[in-house]
């Protein structure tokens, strides 16, 4: 897995957020290397900007909603975006997992 580094994001005028100083945008990149199927359902990511919790933004209108649905066959990957509103695009804490039997991994900015 792979997230990209943090792009300004504005939401479009449908788009389910909370109000936010910024909007940061991340692409995410899973690669499935193991023999069975993997299922992007469980997927969870969270930050944190500055000392307070970033909420995450779904924007149907842009492509944002969240992970994907279809499983990932073996050898094969899924990239899709995620959203969030933090207070300061500068200072990110980011903590990603796969799913529920995977160790959550942490990316920081900042």
């Amino acid at each position: 897995m792979t997230v990209g580094p943090p792009e300004p994001f504005t939401p479009s005028d449908s788009a389910a957020h909370d109000d936010s100083p910024a909007y940061v945008a991340f692409q995410v990149t899973i690669v499935n290397g193991s023999d069975a199927n993997y299922d992007p359902v469980a997927f969870n990511a969270t930050v944190q900007s500055t000392n307070l919790e970033g909420s995450q933004v779904f924007d149907s209108a842009q492509g944002y909603e969240g992970a994907p649905m279809t499983p990932v066959l073996p050898g094969r990957e899924s990239t899709f975006r995620i959203a969030f509103g933090v207070a300061d695009p500068a200072d990110i804490v980011m903590q990603v997992s796969p799913g529920f039997e995977y160790e959550p991994v942490i990316y920081t900015t900042g």
